[in-house]
C-alpha cells in the first residue's frame, strides 16, 4: 500500500453522495504515513515491555510463527487458538482476519466467538420481535417521514455512511428531529428540534413509559397489531404460554406490580413525566415516524432491553414495513450483497465463546463454560 484516501475520485452523483470517512477512518492514513510504521518483521530480543527488537527476514519470521503454532496446537489443542474480532484491519475480502481464519482452519481449526462488540445485544434481541435480524430499510425510504427520533444515534460525529446526506435532505423537506441522548451531541446541534437528555443506561425505562402512554391513551395501531403480531395482550398470546407474559401485562404491572407510568420512569431517567407523555404522543400520532436507535445504548449489561424496546415501539405504532417508518433493531438488510472472499474452509472446532468473555478465556479457560456464554 502506497496511498490511502477517504475521498473517491470522479464526478459527483447527487443520487449517491460521496461517502466520507469517519474520524477513525481518516486516522488510518496515519498508519500508512507514520515514520514509525512497521515495514519489516521485528523480533523481541529483550524482556517483554523493554521495547528491544531486531529486524529479521520474512523467511525467519514465517518459520518462527509456524513452529510456535505447531507447538501450541500440539500442547493445548486447536481450541487454544483464537482470532479476535477486527484482527488485522477486518472488513476486506483479503484482510488479516479472513486469511488468518483460513490458515487456522487448514491446520486444525480455532476457537470461534459469537455476538459482536459493536451490536451484539441488538443483533440477539431483534429476532425475538421480528424473527430475523434483517429489520432495516435503506435511508432513501426516510425522505417522506414526518418525524425522526434519533435515540443514542450520532451520525454527525460518527459519519454513519451517507446518513447525513439524507438527514440534511429530510431537514430541508420539513422533517422534525428529536434527539434522545445524555450528551448534547453534534447531531443534536445539527438536527434537533428538541433534545431530550436522560441518565445513561435508563433508555428502556423511558421506552416502557412511552409504550404505557401509547396503549393507555389508545394511540396504538390496533389494526396493525391485530393482523401482524402475537403477544400484545393476553388474548393474543400463543397457546401454552403462562399468564401475564404479554406486553400489556408487563406495562400495567400484572406480573411485577409496577405500572410503567411516566412518573415511574421520571424517577429513573430524570426526564420529566410530561416530556415523556408528549414524546410518546408525538411518535404515535405522527405518520409516518422513524425511531432510529444507535448501537451505543445497548453496549452494557441488559442492553438488549433497550434494543428490543425500539422494535416494540415501532410495532405498536404501525411504523414497520411502511415508507418513512423504521422497524428499529439491528437494521440489517437481507438482500444486500457482499464481495466474494477467499474460501476459508471448514473449522473442525465447534466450541464457541461470547466475544465479551475473551478476557476470561485468556486468564482462565475454566471460567468460560457454555452456561457462561
Amino acid at each position: 500500500m502506497v496511498r490511502i484516501s477517504s475521498r473517491p475520485e470522479g464526478a459527483l452523483d447527487p443520487e449517491m453522495p460521496v461517502m466520507r470517512a469517519c474520524v477513525r477512518g481518516r486516522g488510518y492514513r496515519k498508519f500508512v504515513y507514520h515514520p514509525n510504521r512497521l515495514k519489516y518483521p521485528m523480533l523481541r530480543v529483550g524482556k517483554r515491555g523493554e521495547g528491544k527488537f531486531k529486524q529479521i527476514s520474512w523467511d525467519d519470521a514465517t518459520t518462527l510463527i509456524a513452529e510456535k503454532m505447531k507447538q501450541i496446537t500440539a500442547q493445548h489443542g486447536p481450541a487454544s487458538r483464537f482470532v479476535h474480532t477486527a484482527t488485522g484491519v477486518s472488513g476486506g475480502a483479503f484482510s488479516g482476519n479472513t486469511m488468518v481464519k483460513r490458515l487456522l482452519n487448514l491446520t486444525g481449526g480455532y476457537l470461534r466467538y459469537y455476538h459482536s462488540v459493536s451490536m451484539g445485544n441488538t443483533a440477539a434481541a431483534t429476532p425475538y420481535t421480528y424473527g430475523t435480524a434483517a429489520s432495516g430499510s435503506s435511508l432513501d425510504t426516510l425522505l417522506d417521514t414526518k418525524l425522526v427520533i434519533l435515540w443514542g444515534h450520532n451520525p454527525t460525529e460518527t459519519i454513519f455512511g451517507h446518513t447525513n446526506h439524507f438527514y440534511q435532505q429530510m431537514k430541508k423537506n420539513g422533517t422534525r428531529f428529536i434527539v434522545v441522548d445524555p450528551r448534547y451531541s453534534d447531531s443534536a446541534i445539527s438536527f434537533a428540534d428538541q433534545w431530550i437528555p436522560l441518565l445513561p443506561t435508563t433508555d428502556n425505562a423511558l421506552m416502557d413509559a412511552m409504550m404505557y402512554v401509547i396503549v393507555t391513551e389508545g394511540l396504538h395501531d390496533k389494526a396493525f397489531i391485530d393482523r401482524y403480531t402475537l403477544g400484545f395482550d393476553e388474548s393474543s398470546m400463543p397457546e401454552g404460554v403462562a399468564e401475564n407474559e404479554s406486553l400489556i401485562s408487563y406495562l400495567t404491572g400484572k406480573k411485577d406490580g409496577v405500572l410503567k407510568t411516566p412518573e415511574w420512569a421520571e424517577k429513573i431517567t430524570k426526564v420529566p413525566a410530561q416530556t415523556i407523555r408528549q414524546l410518546a404522543r408525538n411518535y404515535a400520532t405522527t405518520k409516518p415516524a422513524a425511531l432510529i436507535q444507535g448501537w451505543g445504548p445497548q453496549r452494557h449489561n441488559c442492553g438488549e432491553r433497550s434494543a428490543r424496546g425500539s422494535t416494540l415501539l415501532a410495532t405498536i405504532t404501525g411504523n414497520v414495513g411502511v415508507k418513512g417508518g423504521w422497524a428499529g433493531g439491528y437494521g440489517g438488510i437481507a438482500s444486500r450483497k457482499f464481495m466474494t472472499g477467499v474460501e476459508q474452509g471448514d473449522n473442525p472446532v465447534k466450541a464457541r465463546i461470547s466475544i465479551m468473555n475473551w478476557m476470561q478465556a485468556v486468564d482462565d479457560a475454566s471460567k468460560v463454560r457454555p452456561e457462561d456464554g
